[in-house]
């Protein structure tokens, strides 16, 4: 699972097998109650020429999210089907990661300045 802050917007990227090219592809986002998000579902946009297409959807609520890539072969059946999950939280790990590396970077810069300093006159 890939851990996404709510409101992040998910790029989904799937390659069709060569013998899809051509086809409709399809993805399918699941919410977290795992009910279709029919206004995110759709049909992937191929890249250029390639076998490559990609969809994006914009998670609204906590909880694991899924996508369903596939493609709808000429028998209007299912091919290559591919599901990736989504961990949906209230905060992006990635973030608080680069967040808590600057505290700790300034905290290191005072220590440091702290250190330098001659000790106060002792009474006594």
């Amino acid at each position: 699972m890939k851990g996404i802050e709510v409101g992040e917007t998910i790029k989904v990227h799937y390659q069709a097998a060569s013998v899809l090219i051509g086809k409709t592809v399809k993805m399918d986002v699941f919410d977290e109650t795992d009910t279709l998000d029919v206004g995110q579902s759709g049909s992937m946009t191929i890249i250029g020429t390639s076998r490559n297409y990609q969809k994006t959807f914009v998670p609204d609520a906590q909880g694991n999210w899924r996508a369903e890539c596939y493609a709808i072969t000429t028998a209007n059946v299912r091919s290559g089907q591919v599901t990736e999950s989504y961990a949906i939280g209230s905060f992006n790990i990635d973030t608080v990661g680069a967040t808590l590396a600057d505290v700790e970077a300034k905290v290191d810069i005072l220590t440091d300045a702290m250190s330098d300093q001659d000790s106060p006159p002792m009474i006594g």
